[in-house]
């Protein structure tokens, strides 16, 4: 993963501390969009818990990059990979995992987005020095969760 992780400022890290200490309602919003989604609304009550782990596990990722400085760890990125190969099994098709990743990184956005709601200091940041991080950060996600879906696929049809 090449991705330039920025800088963040006291301000943005005291505010993404306290969402990634309780990110329920972004992973919820993102839940209850994939729930309405052809690919996801039909699938089994196991399967859901697990997209729902999923979710939790994506955006702690995300918000532990951003505190941290750091990119997710090769163990993180090989359990994050394992969805994608789960997906193949439980029949999600590849186009309704790549808009999950869509809504799900739009979700975190709005989430940012309502930190900074009355802090132009924070609005600027976010624009600037957040959003170009989120949509490469959310790109090399989608194209490795896809890597390994295809992977699977191929595996599967072997």
């Amino acid at each position: 993963m090449t991705v330039s992780i920025p800088t963040i400022s006291e301000r943005l890290r005291e505010r993404t501390a306290l969402l990634a200490a309780n990110p329920a309602a972004v992973i919820d919003r993102v839940y209850e969009m994939l729930m309405g989604m052809e690919g996801y609304k039909t699938l089994a009550a196991s399967v859901k818990k697990d997209i729902s782990a999923s979710i939790d596990f994506s955006a702690r990722l995300w918000f532990q990059s951003l505190l941290s400085g750091n990119l997710p760890s090769a163990d993180d990125m090989e359990h994050f990979q394992e969805f994608g190969r789960r997906r193949v099994h439980q029949r999600v098709p590849l186009q309704a995992v790549l808009r999950a990743f869509r809504l799900g990184s739009r979700e975190i956005w709005r989430a940012y987005i309502e930190l900074g709601e009355n802090d132009r200091t924070l609005v600027d940041e976010l624009l600037f020095s957040i959003s170009p991080y989120l949509f490469d950060y959310f790109d090399v996600m989608a194209q490795d969760i896809t890597q390994s879906y295809l992977e699977e696929q191929y595996q599967q049809a072997r």
